[in-house]
């Protein structure tokens, strides 16, 4: 493209080679107005995306409390007032059920809170759960868990 000043309305000749570089350059670049919303857009997801990540860190937080508060255990009925509230852990009841899976897998929930444990049964647990079931039965040793989550 030649460098010279021409006047509006006068016609310019170009190369296809040179209408292909200035169409490129032309596409390659917004202009001020398109930048700008760009950027906006960017800072946008950059706020959303931090705001994802600390809802994740709350939610993980609230999750590891749920567990960590709660005692598995309640008052029995024959507690009077207390009867059916939260017991410090051991004593009460265990506020627990599950389901055996097969002989190396069962599954325990507490129904307060809804933590889950995946456990192996011993062989007695094994003949104990298939006759009884597993209503009220103590959470297992954390060295027979396979995995444990939150609900």
């Amino acid at each position: 493209m030649s460098k010279e000043t021409t006047q509006p309305g006068t016609p310019v000749t170009l190369t296809f080679e040179q209408l292909k570089e200035l169409l490129a350059a032309a596409q390659s670049k917004p202009n001020v107005l398109e930048q700008k919303a760009i950027d906006t857009e960017i800072q946008k997801e950059r706020k959303r995306d931090l705001a994802r990540v600390e809802l994740a860190k709350i939610e993980t937080d609230a999750l590891r409390r749920k567990k960590e508060g709660c005692t598995h255990c309640r008052w029995p009925m024959s507690a009077g007032k207390q009867a059916g509230m939260s017991a410090p852990r051991g004593q009460g009841e265990w506020c627990t059920s599950g389901q055996l899976h097969d002989r190396n897998l069962a599954t325990m929930i507490c129904v307060r809170c809804s933590y889950t444990w995946q456990f192996r049964p011993t062989d007695s647990e094994f003949e104990y759960i298939s006759q009884n079931g597993m209503l009220s039965l103590a959470p297992p040793d954390e060295s027979r868990v396979i995995r444990e989550s939150v609900a």
